[in-house]
């Protein structure tokens, strides 16, 4: 049996996301999967800290990637790509 191949990156050579780690309100959190939608965020937060759901229409989550110091906001119906070191902030007026 030989030893499994490494994945180079974000993709391994078979295309399979090796695992990154991405962090949500300051909570770090393993993610295997390419890319992460709006409500993964909102669903992985909720299942991290379920004495602090979030509440009511959430209008968006601010993500920061500290490597590059590119910032935006995910906004509900949206994915974005996942890199090593994605952080989502939810604004803690929408916790419970």
């Amino acid at each position: 049996m030989s030893d499994p191949i490494e994945p180079e990156g974000p993709l391994g050579p078979t295309g399979i996301v090796a695992e990154l780690t991405i962090y949500i309100n300051g909570r770090s959190l393993p993610w295997s999967e390419p890319t992460i939608s709006f409500d993964q965020v909102v669903e992985e937060w909720n299942r991290l800290d379920p004495t602090r759901h979030v509440q009511g229409t959430l209008p968006g989550i601010t993500w920061k990637v500290d490597d590059s110091g590119t910032t935006g906001i995910l906004y509900p119906d949206e994915s974005t790509q996942v890199v090593d070191g994605l952080a989502f902030t939810i604004d803690d007026t929408y916790l419970a």
